[in-house]
């Protein structure tokens, strides 16, 4: 029987508007069958996912298990984190000293790379650990159970710092901010932040005079006196002299606390830090009388008439006089002058860097102080 359009008159399959109609239904239905079938295909693989979570949660569990931590937070990257170490000792550490703070893999990785804490640990077992991270902590993870905090084995280790608190330190450090103020903008206590940063000077202060070079050249020499203030109990303290050096040509500092400033105290200094030879420039002080005769050229200027000789523009010694402004600044500002020698150790040290760019300078400082605590901590290692 022919089917008939009735309202067209004509046969469905010669009338335009019915065909279009009927072509369409079928279209429709067949996309619906690959929809209704794409579906399955996803709630399949949406059961798989929950699956692998499962999985992947009962390791978690395992991980925890072992770990010996109480509500642990762990990474979420899983696969990332099986193999952490080779993850962060690849990072590529960004020059924003901010960038690498707020994020601990940096902070970690700053730490791991530089040096400043050994990227490797053994276990009591002999095993070598695994590392894991716990929020914002890292840790050395073995398989018989063991624990241990990123910090063992180097300075820091009492206090168990997050890696980013330890780059902070730092960084505050050689900015030549106060312990006080440290522990204050980090939320510690002055028995972390106290023996920290002593510790920092002790080991910047023994690295700065064995390799401080022999003075040449021209060398502005000169002695003054630091102020000791009062104690605890407001008794004053005795004052401490510091006999200092300045070279010209490359910019170098030395001081040293003296007991006296006689010839016999004096002289064996210059002999010890500066070359056979070096011109000497001086005030008029007796103890340098004789400095021609250990084979040291000495010129004098006569500072209670003149801050520059008048013969010669180049006789005089602001150079050493301006040193003694900022070091008696800075040590004033640490309010310390029990290891003055330690403070004016690295305040010379610290002064090597004022050649460089304003831009590069506190880069250059906490880089050459990393590499320093680097080396100290491979001479503990080995120890």
């Amino acid at each position: 029987m022919i089917r008939v359009c009735e309202e067209h008159g004509e046969e469905i399959m010669r009338c335009s508007c019915c065909f279009d109609l009927v072509t369409s239904a079928a279209l429709f239905s067949s996309d619906e069958a690959k929809l209704e079938k794409a579906v399955e295909v996803v709630s399949e693989m949406k059961q798989n996912l929950i699956d692998e979570k499962k999985e992947l949660l009962a390791s978690l569990a395992t991980i925890k298990e072992k770990m010996y931590l109480k509500n642990p937070i762990l990474p979420k990257n899983y696969i990332r984190d099986s193999r952490l170490l080779e993850y962060i000792m690849n990072m590529n550490i960004p020059l924003n000293i901010l960038t690498i703070i707020y994020d601990p893999e940096f902070s970690l990785a700053f730490l791991f790379q530089k040096g400043i804490l050994k990227s490797k640990h053994l276990c009591k077992c002999q095993a070598e650990c695994q590392l894991k991270r716990q929020g914002k902590h890292f840790f050395f993870v073995c398989d018989c159970g063991n624990v241990e905090h990123i910090t063992k084995g180097s300075f820091w280790e009492k206090y168990e710092l997050p890696p980013s608190k330890i780059v902070l330190t730092l960084f505050l450090w050689v900015m030549n901010i106060t312990s006080a103020n440290i522990a204050q903008l980090l939320t510690l206590t002055a028995e972390i932040t106290n023996p920290v940063t002593e510790k920092l000077r002790e080991i910047i202060s023994a690295e700065y005079l064995n390799t401080l070079p022999k003075f040449r050249g021209v060398v502005e020499i000169d002695e003054s006196c630091f102020k000791s203030g009062r104690d605890k109990n407001q008794r004053y303290l005795q004052d401490r002299w510091v006999f200092g050096l300045y070279e010209r040509e490359r910019k170098l500092v030395y001081m040293q606390v003296v007991q006296k400033r006689d010839a016999k105290t004096l002289i064996p200094i210059i002999q010890e830090r500066c070359e056979l030879g070096t011109t000497i420039i001086s005030d008029q002080w007796y103890a340098y009388n004789k400095l021609a005769e250990f084979g040291y050229p000495h010129y004098t200027v006569d500072h209670s008439r003149f801050f520059v000789n008048p013969n010669s523009r180049e006789i005089h010694t602001q150079d050493i006089e301006i040193s003694w402004c900022w070091a008696k600044y800075n040590v004033k500002k640490h309010r310390n002058t029990v290891n003055l020698q330690h403070l004016l150790n690295v305040f010379c040290w610290m002064r090597q860097f004022k050649k460089k760019e304003k831009g590069t300078e506190l880069a250059s400082v906490l880089n050459a102080a990393s590499e320093i605590i680097s080396r100290y901590e491979e001479k503990v290692v080995k120890t």
